[in-house]
């Protein structure tokens, strides 16, 4: 069955293309106050910082909560209670959504850190596509987490 695999990838598919056709062509500035240096007043470079580290402190936290679900999930699995075997089947769409929350967010972390040295360098290389990749993967990973949960209450209270 492909759909527990290709339903995470779908979305996030479906997410960056969203993004990509809501937004503006052209380069993207990461430092807040760049924008105000493109007026002619102060550059802004270093500013995006405090933003990068809220960032990564919740790709963190959701990447953890995605990791120990995993764990969870396989320890559910393994269990024998007779009570829980009518779950056991239908077990694979919330850990497939699990693990799709860890992999969005280690790309999420990935991709921005490296595209704001990049933009460090090169102001203009953070662009509409990174832009909408960064943006997607970053719902992605939310959206995989809250469905990947959503999905596992489903199948344990609905026999």
């Amino acid at each position: 069955m492909i759909w527990p695999i290709a339903t995470p990838l779908i979305v996030s598919l479906g997410l960056y293309v969203l993004v990509l056709l809501a937004t503006s062509r052209g380069s993207y500035a990461l430092d807040p106050k760049d924008a105000a240096a493109e007026k002619g007043q102060e550059r802004g470079r270093g500013t995006f910082e405090p933003h990068n580290k809220n960032y990564m402190e919740l790709a963190k936290l959701v990447i953890g909560l995605g990791s120990a679900s995993i764990g969870a999930v396989a320890i559910f699995f393994f269990r024998s209670d007779a009570a829980l075997s009518h779950a056991q089947q239908r077990i694979g769409w919330p850990l497939i959504f699990f693990v799709a929350t860890v992999v969005y967010g280690v790309a999420f972390i990935g991709l921005l850190v490296w595209r704001y040295e990049k933009y460090c360098h090169r102001p203009n290389s953070y662009t509409r596509p990174w832009y909408a990749l960064i943006l997607s993967l970053g719902w992605s990973m939310l959206f995989s987490l809250c469905v990947g949960y959503s999905l596992f209450v489903w199948i344990i209270l609905h026999p």
